[in-house]
């Protein structure tokens, strides 16, 4: 049967939020549609979900993400302009940060930490990058907010606030 075929190679799973949840099984044309099994996470519009709503997963995906593509820039760009290399991250690599964002909004601080550290990591590399008088391992990068301010850049939670605080505006 076609159907029967479709729905074998289609990626149909259950996703039993809660622990209250009864686990039913689900059939769909007497096949059967697959559990998630406690602590794996299931993708859903980009944003990756657990049983239990932890955002760890989703969180370390995005990151690992984040930070090849900024690495990509950082190595096939060769630029010392400032101002282009800001942008490019500004357009490539905040977006993949921040999808979704009103979702997942993380609230521990080694998550909130984790996703900082991406751009933490950007705005050094970009400074020693785009400064002249930096030659030596013993000059002193300016301090975190320091970079962003001279950067025009946010901090990243700073911008996931005013996300959130936009949808319940609306």
């Amino acid at each position: 049967m076609v159907l029967k075929l479709l729905l074998t190679n289609a990626l149909l799973y259950t996703l039993h939020i809660g622990n209250k949840n009864p686990n039913h099984i689900y059939n769909l044309h007497q096949i059967h549609i697959p559990n998630i099994p406690k602590g794996e996470f299931v993708r859903d519009l980009g944003v990756y979900f657990t049983a239990d709503l932890k955002w760890k997963a989703h969180i370390n995906i995005i990151v690992t993400k984040a930070r090849r593509i900024m690495f990509t820039l950082l190595r096939s760009l060769k630029s010392k302009n400032a101002n282009f290399l800001i942008n490019t991250y500004k357009t490539y690599v905040i977006p993949i940060l921040e999808f979704a964002c009103q979702v997942f909004n993380p609230y521990y601080a080694k998550d909130i930490d984790l996703i900082e550290k991406v751009q933490r990591d950007f705005v050094r590399m970009v400074y020693k990058r785009t400064t002249h008088r930096f030659n030596n391992l013993t000059d002193i990068v300016p301090p975190y907010t320091e970079l962003l301010a001279t950067f025009g850049l946010e901090l990243l939670e700073l911008r996931r606030l005013k996300c959130c605080l936009n949808l319940f505006h609306q």
